[in-house]
């Protein structure tokens, strides 16, 4: 979307101007966008701002007129002028609305420096463990072509620098251990949070004739997920089969713990279909805790806590915990 045509569709959401479906799209791409959701309410009380200076001239244009009435139509002495209030007060409001929107974007701010970091510190560890592999193999060949050494080859020296590879390699098959340990963790919580794998089945206008349909759902439901996964990208986009892409994709990709790729497809799947919205939102829960953006999980956290009835309000109370760190 073009920066005119992003204006244009905020403005009209402020104003309720957009459908329904418009208005959910652009609160689901809110909740993805913290940019998004930033610019939303800069502009939100920008407009509350000039509602309100709107509104303290109106109320001076109406002070003065009843002064020229009164003027007009008496001849004692006119009292004493009053102060008139309004400019101060318009320049209050105006004054509170800059505080709010400066409060706001410092905190807009503040958010998004945590996800930077956040971001970061998931690079950092996955880089640690790619350092970790790769170390290990490389002391794995040294330790290999020792060992490969004829008995005569294998001097005092070679003993020596054997015994110091095996001891380098037990050292950093530890720590890697360590570090896969906790991220194997967290794929446990959240397996042990996750509702069991739903069974699929073919929706729509497609019968049991659309032999990559049916193959993609039977896949899916003795727990073949990538094969699932591999059949249902292979649609093509535009297919009127792309609905049931929609359907069925997002959970192929989340029982595999491909996390970053379901929580985009769960993000389309609650945008395409109110009656999986609420199941989507748990998923999204997940599938943010899953790839370490905590700062979403959160706020995602937040709007399922807003709404008592939601299917997924008393898990969502469990969950605090694990929403406390990677």
């Amino acid at each position: 979307m073009d920066d005119q045509l992003q204006h244009e569709t905020i403005e009209k959401y402020l104003l309720g101007q957009l459908s329904r479906q418009e208005s959910d799209r652009l609160e689901a791409d809110m909740a993805a966008d913290p940019a998004l959701y930033e610019q939303v309410e800069i502009k939100r009380l920008a407009l509350l701002g000039l509602q309100r200076m709107a509104g303290a001239e109106l109320g001076k244009r109406f002070a003065q007129w009843d002064s020229e009435l009164d003027e007009g139509t008496t001849t004692q002495e006119a009292p004493p002028a009053s102060i008139n209030i309004w400019p101060w007060t318009a320049c209050l409001l105006f004054l509170l609305v800059l505080v709010g929107i400066f409060w706001h974007v410092r905190q807009m701010k503040a958010m998004h420096d945590v996800q930077q970091r956040e971001q970061r510190e998931i690079a950092l560890r996955d880089s640690i463990i790619a350092v970790l592999q790769a170390g290990i193999d490389q002391k794995q060949n040294e330790l290999t072509a020792l060992l490969a050494k004829n008995e005569s080859e294998q001097d005092s020296l070679t003993q020596l620098e054997t015994k110091r590879l095996r001891a380098e390699l037990f050292r950093l098959d530890a720590a890697l251990q360590e570090r896969q340990g906790r991220k194997q963790a967290i794929h446990r919580e959240i397996a042990a949070a996750a509702p069991p794998p739903p069974d699929l089945t073919i929706r729509g206008d497609f019968g049991n004739d659309d032999r990559e349909i049916k193959a993609a759902a039977q896949a899916f439901n003795v727990g073949n997920y990538s094969e699932s996964e591999k059949l249902l990208k292979g649609i093509p986009s535009g297919d009127p089969r792309q609905s049931m892409v929609v359907q069925a994709l997002p959970y192929a990709l989340f029982y595999q713990g491909k996390y970053r790729e379901a929580a985009e497809a769960f993000m389309i799947l609650k945008q395409n279909d109110r009656f999986e919205a609420t199941k989507a939102e748990w998923y999204l829960l997940l599938c943010y805790r899953g790839e370490g953006w905590l700062v979403h999980a959160r706020a995602m956290r937040a709007e399922i806590l807003k709404n008592q009835n939601h299917p997924y309000y008393f898990n969502a109370e469990k969950i605090g915990d694990l929403l406390e760190g990677n």
